[in-house]
């Protein structure tokens, strides 16, 4: 318990200093760019920690928002049983990755810009638009 509680400490310290960065909300983000974001403390299944994301608004829209929409990326794993909103990303010569990927759809979340961080790739045409097509079968 204690470690939490100075795990929690240290973000309270980090949500300030976000919170406070008005430049990074001036930012523009273009769909189909993963960048790193820092999702830090949350609970049960939402995500947290630093990792990859996909940005998946618009560029137009977010010139005007404090916030972007991303998708969450996680390591796949061979033992694990995705759903079929889940999308396999391959590692390749392209991209960043050192493992394969998956894009979790269902985890879509709309975040302030101050935690979104370095720039890593920017998304093949033909996965985004997997991702274009999964979105619209879950929202639509």
């Amino acid at each position: 318990m204690k470690e939490y509680i100075i795990e929690l400490k240290k973000w309270f310290e980090e949500k300030i200093f976000l919170h406070n960065d008005l430049k990074s909300q001036k930012n523009i983000f273009k769909q189909k760019e993963i960048y790193y974001v820092n999702f830090w403390i949350n609970i049960w299944s939402e995500f947290n920690l630093t990792r990859p994301a996909l940005i998946f608004e618009k560029s137009k829209f977010s010139f005007w928002r404090k916030n972007v929409i991303v998708i969450p990326i996680t390591t796949y794993k061979n033992n694990k049983k995705y759903n079929k909103f889940d999308i396999k990303i391959n590692k390749s010569e392209i991209n960043w990755l050192k493992e394969d990927s998956i894009l979790k759809l269902l985890h879509i979340k709309d975040i302030c810009k101050s935690r979104v961080k370095t720039k890593l790739w920017t998304l093949e045409k033909q996965d985004f638009e997997k991702v274009q097509n999964i979105f619209e079968k879950i929202y639509k």
